[in-house]
């Protein structure tokens, strides 16, 4: 049996298969997938013996991936793609591999194995594409899985940059309306709506994904002097921003984040911040007025408590100094954080510029081997695969004697046959010529002789005529 006929059979026995598992015809499917197997063990060593194999394998892993035997799947996937590996490499079968491996892996929970398949065949159908933008489907879908992965991976950054390169693509090949843009649209959307709960504001969340942001921020906000009520009090929080002001309690305290986040609470209006308190007499008088306040009754106690608030509040120095040591803190950390973000993201911008100018670095030298390619193929000097054993070879040799020797007698065969030719076309020539003579010659005599004779017959009569005078 021909190679061809052996390559036909395979393949038509993967595609009905692969139709019948569409119609959920399991058994009819696997059958068809034995039968392609036995072939392709049975039928010995062949050029694209790797591909078919591979193919096989991982139509083998998609029927057992349907039959939710995820292991086995997983199994059969591995071994086509230590198949697909080898030499000659098909990038379109290798990179569907990757990307089988991809959703199997992504179900068994092991995103990160996941997203590391799908970048490899994200790489793989992206430098095929150059060559061949039929791809731009599979290329696509390739963009999604590793936008699933890293969302998976809460990774969102990178997330949106890869539905943003595949929405754009998707948009310029194939328009807005097609399913594959609007689906890009729909995740796009939904990892941005993640992304956005994530990055509230910098002093109640640490952000997971560092980006540089524009943050508008303003002077402190005016000194308090005036005094403020409880039933006010619920009204302010901790705003960030353009105003940074501290949040008030029903009890008359004002709490203060740090920068990791903590509480420092600060507890009545008249007293300063640790840092700030210097052993001053004034504190040792507020203390004993604590206690006198504690041992008192409770009439006592709520008259002397106004009496302290109002006297507190009309201290303005007290009271601003604590609002001025609060917003000091909060904009000194605040400046820390800002100047610590600056720096990550320069640094990530320097890494990115320089993985950039790899990327560039490696498209071009990818462009200048696949002129180079092209040349080759052009002049025809494609070296052969080494790895053909001698049998090959001389078969391959003894093909070209063959053929020499075809072409050289048939070469031969037809100078003969043109001598030939020749020789009879002269020949009929002269034959033809001598006939003519010898017709001529005829025609000339039997003229001749009926001249003769006319010329006897007219003599003849005149003498008649002048013997009858």
């Amino acid at each position: 049996m021909s190679q061809k006929l052996i390559e036909m059979k395979i393949m038509s026995h993967n595609r009905q298969a692969m139709d019948f598992l569409r119609q959920q015809e399991f058994d009819l499917c696997l059958s068809h997938l034995n039968k392609a197997e036995s072939i392709l063990t049975s039928s010995g060593k062949f050029n694209n013996l790797n591909k078919l194999y591979g193919i096989t394998l991982n139509n083998f892993g998609c029927y057992y991936r349907r039959t939710g035997n995820l292991i086995t799947a997983l199994n059969f996937l591995r071994k086509a793609l230590e198949i697909l590996i080898k030499p000659p490499i098909d990038v379109y079968h290798l990179g569907g591999t990757h990307l089988n491996i991809c959703a199997i892996v992504s179900q068994t929970g092991d995103h990160e194995d996941a997203l590391s398949h799908a970048i490899i065949a994200l790489n793989l159908f992206t430098s095929k594409y150059l060559d061949d933008p039929s791809l731009l489907a599979t290329l696509l879908v390739s963009y999604y899985n590793t936008g699933i992965e890293y969302e998976y991976l809460s990774q969102y950054t990178q997330a949106c940059v890869v539905f943003t390169k595949a929405l754009d693509l998707a948009i310029e090949k194939l328009g807005e309306s097609h399913p594959l843009t609007i689906s890009l649209k729909g995740s796009l959307a939904s990892v941005n709506k993640k992304k956005s709960k994530l990055n509230v504001s910098p002093l109640r969340n640490r952000f997971r994904d560092i980006e540089t942001r524009q943050v508008y921020t303003s002077q402190i906000s005016t000194r308090r002097s005036t005094s403020i009520n409880r039933k006010d009090s619920k009204k302010y929080r901790f705003l960030t921003g353009e105003r940074l002001q501290p949040m008030l309690n029903n009890n008359l305290n004002f709490n203060i984040k740090t920068e990791l986040g903590k509480k420092n609470i600060i507890t009545g209006y008249g007293e300063k911040n640790p840092k700030s308190q210097r052993g001053t007499k004034s504190n040792q008088k507020d203390k004993e007025s604590i206690k006198d306040r504690l041992v008192t009754s409770d009439n006592d106690r709520k008259s002397q408590y106004s009496k302290s608030i109002q006297t507190d509040i009309n201290n303005s120095r007290n009271f601003t100094s604590a609002v001025y040591n609060a917003a000091v803190i909060i904009q000194k950390n605040w400046r820390r954080y800002k100047e610590k973000q600056k720096i990550k993201a320069l640094k990530y911008k320097k890494e990115l510029e320089k993985a950039e100018n790899d990327a560039k670095k490696a498209l071009d030298n990818l462009k200048s081997l696949q002129e180079k390619k092209k040349q080759l193929k052009k002049s025809g000097n494609i070296k052969k695969n080494l790895s053909r054993n001698q049998n090959a070879h001389k078969f391959s040799i003894q093909g070209c004697i063959i053929f020499i020797q075809k072409h050289v007698r048939m070469w031969i065969q037809r100078k003969k046959y043109l001598k030939i030719k020749e020789s009879v076309i002269k020949i009929q020539k002269n034959v033809r010529k001598y006939q003519i003579q010898s017709l001529y010659s005829m025609i000339k005599e039997a003229v001749v002789f009926i001249q003769r004779w006319w010329r006897r017959v007219l003599r003849r009569k005149k003498r008649i005529k002048v013997n009858n005078n």
